[in-house]
């Protein structure tokens, strides 16, 4: 099973986490694999995970030039729209 967790941070200074089986990170290095080897900034690339009570979900691994215009949530006090990445 590809079961990865993704625990954030909940305010500045504290540590992000990245848990999953051993399937799940070899996908996750795949993913991180192709993108470097793309060269291409702004593509991204999906990958299909589960969580440990069964809930799937789609991550979206994307490369870019810079980082100044992705806003972070513990900083914007803003939720995740859903469409930026």
């Amino acid at each position: 099973m590809k079961s990865l967790h993704i625990h954030s941070q909940n305010q500045q200074h504290e540590e992000a986490r990245i848990s999953g089986t051993r399937e799940a990170l070899e996908a996750l290095q795949k993913a991180l694999n192709q993108l470097i080897s793309s060269g291409k900034s702004e593509k991204d690339v999906k990958i299909q995970f589960e969580c440990n009570d069964g809930e799937s979900y789609e991550l979206f691994v994307q490369m870019k030039p810079d980082l100044g215009d992705d806003s972070l949530p513990y900083a914007s006090g803003k939720k995740w729209d859903g469409e930026s990445v």
